[in-house]
């Protein structure tokens, strides 16, 4: 009904509930008016409610009106019926009256009941402890899950607070949670600790509960309500898998350790093998021990190879720090390789050609010294595993992105069981046992192509057909850096230096007579060495060298916080220091650069290379370089 409490219209004669108005006179009550839906529920006809229903629901009325319960059930047309009453105006003479069957008022209970049964079933079998606590702490109530981890029902648990039923010290944690949430009216989730009402707390299991506030309508929290879960198995597998996690680091770390040493400890004797057998080859010697010194050379170079290799595979699962992909001159790399792997084609009569139109004005993004490992692995293999009289093809394509490099050979091609095999690592294939490799070059290639953001494999192969592998690498959007020189492998040809005074600093007898050797045969003749980081400090004050050649590795010092050392002080800051190490792994060089060292050499030696170093340490260290010799 409106509020202005005028008479029904329309909308009551169409209600669905059984509606009439009923007027109170001095003779007594009379139905003014009447619904459809009452006149069927009564079942009478219209104008008979009217009329001899009035006495009955006047009384029923009366009734409602003096036991200020807003309805009660009357006996109308032998019919138990629920009545509810209200008035229509301010003087009690009318009133709207509803009229319910009790069996749809029951109906409508059971269906309550069932829905509330079904609800308390859904809490209870909750595996989760669900529960509300008053204001006060104290337990309003709880499901059967509250009680089964304590051993207790829900009567010994409603009625008592934390401190009645948990350790001081666990009731506390808990009633400090319960105040947050409720002084601040939001809900929070949070671990807390177990305990059971034995006063036991048990530190290997925890709950996460979730805790909330219960709001009147005017926002203000009167209880609390909680859910809390038992996450002891969950925290286990955490914990479990954290430690695997520190297990499995420890583990690569160990792992790391063990191969930097190895590295080391084979580097360390190659250096002086493959030195001195470079040194020997210089000099004229009978047939038979040139051919063995060959020998030597081929098998050491081997061993560094598997050794550089297998850092290599190291480093790349460890993330391949130091890699450092910028804008690079499509053409730069490819020459840089062709021109390395020219004199093994050479000796080896095979013919390489190249079109590399298709690479000119282009740039890539790749790591410039990566992507000519890349390069020079595939074509050495195309070199190495040649036919007789063979040929290479190198060209290059743009397409979707992408510059492509193909190298096709015309050896003896890859079955489809040895296609699948060739990159992993260790792979030998048939066929291939007389060729000297590591049989990890084409895992690394794709390993280091794909760490840049390209690809490397097999575009055709067939048997007796050759083969053309690929390398994709992306496009750079800006324009090609200015490409540098290319590198050209040199022979072993030692230039003279003279008055230059070098201090070395390393541990091994063996390198050091190398470095001496070396450094007498390109006309040095002071040459000061030192075994130990203190020993080549105090050498340094002493001698005050033109360079100094240091090596990483020292018993009683890293070569690292030796050469911070000498950085640190104005009287050596500006001394050219050429770093000699077998440790060649990246961050280990790019700190050393960071540092400020004049070149980096790894171990074994290639004396050429180390000749060239030194004469351009020397070279900065007199400012416009020094004459030489060959």
């Amino acid at each position: 009904m409106s509020e202005d409490h005028s008479l029904p219209g329309q909308a009551f004669d169409v209600a669905m509930t059984a509606l009439a108005v009923l007027e109170r006179t001095p003779s007594g009550w009379r139905v003014t008016l009447a619904n459809r839906s009452c006149t069927d529920l009564l079942g009478n006809e219209y104008r008979s409610v009217l009329v001899d229903a009035s006495e009955d629901i006047g009384r029923a009325v009366a009734r409602v009106c003096s036991s200020r319960s807003g309805g009660l059930v009357a006996e109308l047309h032998h019919r138990r019926i629920l009545v509810k009453a209200r008035p229509l105006d301010k003087s009690d003479d009318l009133y709207v009256v509803e009229f319910h069957p009790v069996s749809d008022i029951l109906a409508r209970e059971s269906e309550l009941r069932s829905e509330v049964r079904q609800l308390q079933n859904l809490v209870d079998n909750c595996t989760a402890m669900m529960y509300i606590k008053g204001i006060d702490g104290r337990y309003i109530a709880v499901n059967t899950s509250f009680g089964l981890p304590y051993g207790r029902v829900k009567e010994e648990i409603i009625g008592r607070t934390d401190k009645e039923l948990f350790p001081e010290s666990l009731a506390e944690t808990y009633m400090r949670n319960d105040q947050h949430v409720l002084t601040t009216g939001r809900a929070i989730e949070i671990e807390e600790p177990y305990g059971d009402t034995h006063g036991h707390i048990d530190t290997r299991r925890r709950w996460l509960s979730i805790k909330f506030p219960l709001l009147d309508d005017a926002g203000v929290p009167y209880a609390l309500g909680g859910i809390s879960t038992d996450i002891t198995d969950r925290k286990r597998a955490e914990i479990a898998a954290r430690d695997a996690r520190i297990e499995a680091e420890r583990a690569n770390r160990s792992k790391d350790e063990f191969v930097s040493r190895m590295s080391h400890e084979l580097r360390t004797p190659l250096n002086a093998i493959l030195g001195f057998a470079q040194l020997l080859r210089t000099q004229p010697l009978p047939p038979d021990a040139a051919e063995q010194v060959e020998h030597i050379l081929d098998a050491g170079n081997h061993l560094a190879t598997l050794v550089n290799d297998t850092l290599d595979i190291s480093w790349i699962e460890a993330g391949a720090p130091g890699l450092t992909v910028t804008t690079v001159a499509a053409a730069t790399p490819i020459h840089e390789a062709l021109e390395i792997i020219r004199p093994l084609a050479v000796a080896t009569g095979i013919e390489i050609a190249s079109d590399l139109h298709q690479a000119m004005h282009q740039a890539i993004r790749a790591d410039p010294q990566r992507l000519r490992q890349v390069l020079l692995n595939l074509l050495s293999n195309a070199v190495k595993f040649n036919r007789p009289r063979g040929f290479v093809r190198i060209s290059c394509r743009v397409d979707e992105g992408k510059l492509r490099y193909r190298i096709t050979d015309t050896g003896e091609g890859l079955s489809e069981t040895d296609a699948q095999q060739v990159f992993k690592p260790f792979a030998r294939l048939s066929g291939t046992a007389d060729v000297e490799g590591s049989g990890l070059g084409l895992s690394l290639a794709r390993r280091f192509a794909e760490r840049m953001g390209g690809a490397v494999g097999i575009e055709r192969t067939a048997p007796g057909e050759g083969s053309t592998f690929f390398v994709d690498m992306p496009l750079a959007a800006n324009a090609p850096q200015t490409p540098p020189p290319p590198v050209v492998a040199e022979a072993v040809n030692l230039p003279q230096v003279a008055a230059a005074k070098v201090v070395q600093i390393d541990d091994v007898v063996a390198n050091q007579r190398l470095i001496e050797s070396i450094l007498t045969k390109m006309g040095c003749t002071e040459v000061h060495s030192a075994a130990t980081g203190e020993e080549g400090w105090e050498l340094v004050r002493q001698v005050r060298p033109d360079v100094i050649i240091l090596d990483f590795n020292l018993p009683d010092i890293t070569g690292l916080d030796l050469l911070a050392r000498f950085r640190g002080d104005d009287d050596f800051r500006t001394i050219p220091i050429l770093v000699l190490s077998a440790d060649t792994s990246p961050d280990r060089v790019e700190s050393a650069r960071t540092l400020g060292i004049s070149d980096f050499v790894g171990k074994p030696i290639d004396i050429g290379q180390f000749a060239t170093a030194l004469v351009r340490a020397l070279a900065a260290d007199r400012g416009t370089g020094i004459e030489t010799t060959p």
